[in-house]
């Protein structure tokens, strides 16, 4: 994989060729061991294939599309799935007008394309790219106010607070994150919280909210073994 990336990626490839029925788990197989490479073109090259290919996993490949063309600073995947007539295609044209007028700065444009109404019906993920959309654009109360009118359709507790903590750690407003947290803080014997809880002091160092976290690691006595040892080395971290 390492030493010889291309013989990986043909091996993929005809995989997925020949084994058309676990493809959708071979792009993905195939998608991790790109990550490690920085192989943007090549992720951008699988993802585009896969939104296509792969409806039920489309939220995940459209996510991967974004991030990659924005590391490769190249917005024509994004213009060839607006131009796409597959239905698989069409129902990502709201997300992808939307991201080119972001990445064009033409921002008075692209606030207007987020308070418009999306399709109620639409992809899972247009919510999550309107909140992290609208908390990039430093409007930390808009992004709030959308993921609050819409928590019940989210249907991802964890999703839920990821956005919400980051779009008011964005904002500065620490009282407001404090409270935001206190129900995770409040559960207990849950590692993938507090490994959750660490990925976001990652982004967003906070004294007060790592203090927290802090004593309710002590509080819990959290054993150090081999399921756990993931959580600490995100407190580490």
């Amino acid at each position: 994989q390492v030493g010889h990336p291309q013989h990986s990626d043909g091996v993929f490839a005809q995989l997925m060729r020949d084994h058309p029925e676990k493809a959708a788990l071979t792009a993905q197989d195939w998608f991790r061991a790109l990550l490690p490479r920085g192989d943007f073109a090549q992720v951008v090259k699988l993802a585009a294939q896969q939104i296509i290919a792969d409806p039920p996993n489309a939220n995940v490949w459209i996510r991967a599309l974004l991030f990659a063309t924005q590391q490769l600073h190249d917005d024509q995947p994004l213009r060839e799935l607006h131009a796409n007539p597959a239905p698989a295609a069409v129902v990502w044209r709201q997300l992808v007008e939307t991201e080119l007028l972001v990445r064009a700065s033409r921002t008075r444009e692209a606030r207007a394309a987020l308070d418009r109404p999306w399709a109620a019906d639409g992809p899972a993920y247009n919510l999550i790219y309107r909140v992290l959309t609208l908390t990039a654009l430093k409007d930390a109360a808009s992004a709030v106010a959308l993921l609050d009118r819409n928590h019940d359709t989210l249907r991802d507790e964890i999703a839920y607070y990821m956005l919400r903590l980051d779009a008011l750690a964005a904002a500065g407003v620490t009282r407001e994150v404090m409270v935001t947290a206190d129900p995770l803080l409040r559960v207990r014997n849950q590692p993938q919280i507090t490994t959750f809880l660490c990925a976001h002091l990652i982004r967003h160092p906070d004294p007060t909210l790592f203090a927290a976290l802090h004593t309710k690691v002590e509080r819990e006595n959290m054993a150090f073994n081999s399921d756990t040892i993931g959580v600490w080395f995100s407190l580490l971290s």
